[in-house]
């Protein structure tokens, strides 16, 4: 944990909060497992020319649930407020990355909607670099 971290967040130990650490980072990895394995059955089984909506829709969602679940947890932390949050590097990166997954999903949930508009499939290509860009690069990596 990074030294902002330990002194934005005195109401938990550093074992309180590696262990709430992990268990987001568990719900996230399974999210994403399961976005995976949609796209993947969508190219396999060439889905665009069967049922692409609800392929969208499962993916729109679960990368929507990632976003809102990565969102509420930053909140949930003991103490947690907007200046503690601005204050710490992490939480900032987490919060970023928050916005970036519900954003892709909104842009997966309207592809189909707007006529298979390129710009969007561009745009939520975009934000999930975005996101894997951070995470590459979070500061929490140094720990």
């Amino acid at each position: 944990m990074s030294s902002s971290t330990l002194i934005a967040w005195k109401r938990m130990t550093s074992e309180e909060y590696s262990e709430r650490s992990e268990a987001a980072h568990e719900v996230l990895g399974i999210l994403v497992f399961f976005v995976v394995c949609t796209w993947g059955i969508m190219i396999i089984e060439q889905v665009e020319k069967k049922k692409p909506k609800l392929y969208y829709t499962i993916a729109g969602i679960l990368t929507m649930s990632a976003g809102v679940f990565l969102g509420c947890w930053i909140f949930a932390l003991p103490g947690a407020n907007i200046n503690l949050i601005k204050s710490d590097l992490v939480q900032l990166q987490h919060l970023a990355m928050a916005f970036l997954l519900i954003t892709a999903g909104l842009c997966e949930l309207f592809y189909l909607q707007i006529a298979h508009s390129l710009w969007l499939h561009d745009l939520w290509f975009l934000n999930l670099t975005s996101v894997g860009i951070l995470f590459f690069k979070s500061s929490s990596s140094s720990i």
